[in-house]
């Protein structure tokens, strides 16, 4: 006598070599077992699987089925083994083909079987975890950066498919690095203009830079940049927000913390809009939500700004009271994405679409503070913030993955995704952080 698994009374055991059926091209499938007598068992195997199976059963007689699914079961955030049993979590996807056989004495052969003989066992077939999926294949990676000064990191862009270059701007001024996955080093020999604390290099091959003083500089790095527009502002702007059309017409928009607001391409740019200044560095944001059309985040104010052609319009959001906009972002669907200040992400799924609460009611915060930057990452996107670096995935809900500090921006580097932010809180408050971050399993062709 021994005591069965975990759904099992203490009973004697029956394992049975149970030969699988002929199956077709797959990845992953699930095996149930549903004695006459007691609870149903739900076993996870990645391919390759060599037939026949041990199956355990608490009686001679059993049904047994086969699932199989196109994917790793770590995209479904299962783990080879027993799946434990929970009313929470995330369910499973539809098989791909299902087969069915009865063992004991009235045995029969592996046949194709109806799905919904089985909806009341998969429907708690869920993994405990719904974030498991993401755990297993994420990695991260820190990278330090020196940054003297108490300096703040104000722009990222990738140099090619491992590395990207860093700005920082702190008491001693503009400082750039070359980062990837696991080291950092100084540049200086990029031929940047002085005080550059944005950048971002066109489709059709120059970069573009942008000063404190509204200066906007076109060129190629390693030689010299030639001011194509000055956005003179009231103030200087320590930070600036910069984005670009993704159809390859290499619109550019930029909004400078001193309020200008700027529209262009390459050696052709002018002033669309002034907003009021912002008070510190990072309190705007810009994105490219069409050809002439931003959304840009500027200053203390509530509304988030829609800039169309010269007309800036003010959009009035479902915010709570001192709650405003802090961070905006286009995503490749086309879904705009708005982080708060308190902590909420909305969505916007098409331009004729209100925003709305992205899985939280507008009382809920995914956060508790700052949202900072976002991108997309595999169905979902990663979600930046002041505390915490989360993954928010369109079939599993909110996931975190940090900690760190002040996450902006995110960017997608060949197939990873690298982060600058201010470290986890540690002893050195000048060390700005690059985060290396693989990307969650996915399936390719069978």
């Amino acid at each position: 006598m021994a005591c069965g698994l975990a759904t099992f009374a203490c009973r004697q055991i029956v394992a049975e070599n149970l030969p699988l059926p002929e199956l077709n091209a797959y990845r992953s499938l699930l095996l149930v077992v549903v004695p006459d007598e007691g609870e149903a068992e739900v076993w996870a195997f990645d391919k390759p699987l060599s037939p026949p199976v041990l199956v355990q059963a608490p009686t001679l007689q059993f049904s047994a089925y086969v699932l199989t699914y196109p994917c790793p079961l770590a995209v479904y955030g299962l783990v080879h083994g027993r799946v434990r049993l929970s009313v929470s979590g995330v369910p499973l996807p539809a098989a791909v083909e299902v087969w069915g056989t009865k063992q004991g004495s009235a045995s029969s052969p592996w046949s194709a079987a109806d799905p919904a003989q089985l909806n009341e066992i998969l429907i708690d077939a869920k993994p405990l975890d719904r974030c498991a999926h993401l755990a297993a294949p994420i990695s991260v990676q820190r990278a330090p950066v020196p940054a003297e000064g108490n300096a703040l990191p104000t722009f990222a862009m990738a140099l090619d498919a491992a590395t990207a270059l860093v700005g920082t701007w702190g008491q001693t001024g503009a400082n750039y690095y070359e980062v990837s996955s696991d080291s950092a080093k100084a540049r200086d020999d990029l031929g940047f203009p002085p005080e550059t604390v944005a950048a971002l290099t066109l489709e059709a091959g120059p970069t573009l830079t942008f000063d404190r003083n509204g200066g906007i500089h076109q060129g190629h790095i390693g030689q010299e940049f030639q001011r194509v527009a000055t956005a003179t502002g009231s103030v200087p702007s320590d930070g600036v927000a910069v984005d670009r059309s993704p159809d390859g017409t290499d619109e550019v928009f930029a909004v400078f913390q001193a309020g200008q607001v700027v529209r262009g391409s390459a050696g052709n740019f002018e002033v669309v809009a002034r907003l009021n200044p912002a008070d510190h560095t990072r309190d705007v944001d810009i994105a490219w939500v069409g050809a002439g059309e931003a959304y840009v985040v500027a200053g203390n104010a509530t509304p988030l700004f829609h800039l169309r052609g010269n007309v800036v319009t003010a959009l009035r959001l479902p915010l709570e009271v001192a709650e405003r906009p802090q961070s905006v972002e286009r995503l490749p669907d086309g879904a705009v994405l708005l982080g708060t200040t308190q902590g909420r992400i909305l969505r916007q799924l098409d331009r004729s679409a209100p925003f709305e609460y992205v899985d939280r009611a507008p009382t809920q915060s995914v956060f508790g503070n700052f949202v900072t930057a976002f991108s997309a990452f595999g169905d979902g996107f990663i979600a930046g913030s002041e505390r915490d670096l989360l993954v928010h995935n369109h079939r599993h809900g909110v996931c975190a993955i940090g900690p760190t500090k002040d996450a902006r921006p995110i960017l997608p580097i060949g197939d990873r995704w690298l982060v600058v932010s201010r470290g986890p809180g540690g002893p050195d408050p000048n060390v700005v952080e690059w985060l290396s971050i693989e990307g969650p399993a996915t399936c390719g062709p069978l």
